[in-house]
């Protein structure tokens, strides 16, 4: 947390704290704009995560009215958490497909990475406590330094 670069009103490092926009976290906007909030939207976005789906079937899968998802859809085709999917092939020409508008890292395409985070990981902290006395230092000499234990280390 600091200071805005216009010098008025803290910086928090998200916007799950903050009515402030122009932070790192893509999710903060869904929460702030409440676009997911009766468990519908959610339910319709897990569904599409896995495959790609109609309205019809969307009603079908989740017992709802097509009208009801119908509105659902729209409302996440303007709020861009869905998007037509152009890689389906159509049955008849106003069938639309849906797919979330961001990507989805499934649980097997996650673990290809997993190994390489936990190192990147590993070395930010060996990073970082190789250089907590310069830190703490630093820190003293700005005056954030609120008391002599927050770089406690165990010491």
């Amino acid at each position: 947390m600091g200071l805005r670069k216009n010098g008025r009103g803290l910086h928090f490092p998200c916007e799950c704290v903050s009515v402030q926009r122009g932070y790192s976290d893509p999710w903060a906007a869904i929460t702030q704009n409440k676009l997911l909030n009766d468990g519908t939207k959610e339910r319709i976005l897990n569904a599409v995560a896995r495959q790609p789906r109609t309205i019809a079937r969307l009603a079908a899968e989740l017992g709802l009215s097509q009208p009801a998802i119908h509105t659902h859809v729209n409302d996440m085709l303007h709020s861009e958490l869905l998007r037509e999917a152009t890689a389906w092939k159509k049955k008849h020409p106003a069938e639309n497909f849906y797919e979330p508008n961001f990507p989805i890292v499934k649980n097997s395409d996650r673990l290809a990475f997993d190994p390489l985070c936990d190192e990147i990981a590993e070395r930010m902290a060996d990073i970082f406590e190789s250089r907590l006395n310069e830190l703490e230092q630093a820190m003293q000499q700005t005056g954030l330094l609120v008391g002599p234990n927050l770089f406690e280390r165990g010491r």
